[in-house]
């Protein structure tokens, strides 16, 4: 067949998101044995066709032909991750973006989905050094034509680089990132509703309530029916604004959008801080049947509770399974979790164990902040331990 009207044909249709009538008019070209299974346009377009109707093998197939083919070239296996990445399989993903930049450093939208991925498995301090790499690769960028291109995936960086930083309890550098985003996303890269709630939650963190509520209620201007942003609400009157009814209502309206796990958690910790027990461990029990992907954090509480009781024993099956779970699903030690074992051996009067405890935490966790009096650190401060987005 003719390859230049075939190609001409393909892109033409590829403007126009005819992705069925590709796959219908040319899928069947590309069969093994066939000229065309040589032509690397014709594999990565029709992979690239399958890949946005969700058809995930036929596009590795085609992919992993275009590999065979081209196996120097750093878009194969970027595509390949694309692939496993957009099925939520990050692991895999992260595997085939090092082989892409392993031919090309440089590769910005390969990194940024890398440090997505990394953000994904709980691995924040590694996904920070991909969204600063591609921040600062951007911004020393002197071709406006490649900025142009190039200003989604700057502009998404600059906000993952945000939540990463909230994830390590760095607020204040988080807020400077969300901050930066919503001044510079004039095209809304970023949906509003994301980049006011982002704020709010980080000055929750810091303290400022004015601010936090400030932001909070623009969210909510935005998509009154968003459940993270009533429940995060709700944090702000339990813990800042000190206001239980206002709390409570702002719990409900979540759940009443949502009956997710995160939310009974937090509903959760305000009853436990209003002395109702009872309640409190209903909405975690609940929590913990409901949730798949963030059990640790819920196991975490329930053993803080116990801990503070002093059921040993309780205490430490809790913290065990949070470790154990974290490691399942995320491939990544629990920091928190061994801290707080530490704090169990030394109520029992086991020190040497403890200190073990304390170096592992520090060791898994090098970026966040413990107790010094403690651990017997000098140089770490003591930062609470919270729960966030259990299972959003």
């Amino acid at each position: 067949m003719n390859r230049k009207k075939i190609l001409e044909e393909l892109f033409q249709l590829k403007k126009e998101n005819q992705w069925q009538t590709i796959i219908r008019k040319f899928d069947s070209l590309l069969q093994p044995g066939t000229e065309e299974w040589h032509w690397v346009d014709l594999l990565k377009e029709i992979g690239f066709a399958h890949s946005q109707l969700g058809h995930f093998q036929r596009a590795l197939e085609l992919y992993l032909r275009w590999l065979e083919l081209q196996p120097d070239r750093p878009q194969p296996p970027y595509s390949i991750g694309f692939i496993h990445y957009v099925q939520k399989d990050y692991r895999t993903a992260i595997q085939w973006f090092n082989r892409a930049l392993e031919k090309y450093p440089g590769y910005l939208i390969c990194r940024y989905r890398k440090g997505f991925a990394l953000l994904a498995t709980q691995k924040p301090s590694l996904a920070r050094k991909e969204f600063e790499f591609v921040i600062e690769a951007y911004e020393n960028l002197q071709d406006e034509d490649q900025k142009r291109r190039l200003r989604k995936t700057y502009i998404r960086a600059l906000f993952e680089d945000g939540k990463a930083c909230f994830q390590l309890r760095r607020y204040l550098e988080a807020v400077k990132r969300f901050e930066r985003v919503l001044h510079l996303d004039r095209f809304h890269f970023i949906e509003p509703v994301f980049k006011y709630y982002n704020l709010g939650k980080s000055f929750l963190e810091m303290g400022n309530g004015e601010a936090a509520r400030k932001y909070l209620e623009r969210a909510l201007r935005c998509k009154p029916e968003r459940d993270f942003v009533w429940e995060r609400l709700g944090r702000l009157y339990h813990r800042l604004l000190r206001n239980p009814v206002e709390a409570e209502r702002c719990f409900e309206k979540a759940l009443e959008c949502r009956r997710a796990p995160y939310i009974l958690v937090s509903r959760g910790l305000f009853y436990l801080d209003r002395k109702n027990e009872a309640a409190a461990i209903r909405d975690l029990h609940e929590a913990l049947r409901k949730d798949k992907k963030g059990k640790h954090k819920i196991y975490l509480i329930l053993g803080k509770i116990e801990l503070q009781k002093r059921r040993f024993t309780q205490a430490e099956t809790y913290f065990r399974k949070a470790i154990d779970f974290k490691k399942k699903v995320y491939d990544a030690d629990y920091g928190e979790a061994h801290y707080f074992l530490g704090h169990l051996w030394r109520l029992r009067g086991e020190e040497q164990k403890a200190q073990e405890e304390f170096q592992i935490a520090s060791q898994v966790e090098p970026g966040l902040v413990w107790n010094t009096r403690v651990m017997g650190e000098k140089t770490i401060q003591f930062v609470d331990i919270d729960t966030e987005e259990v299972g959003e």
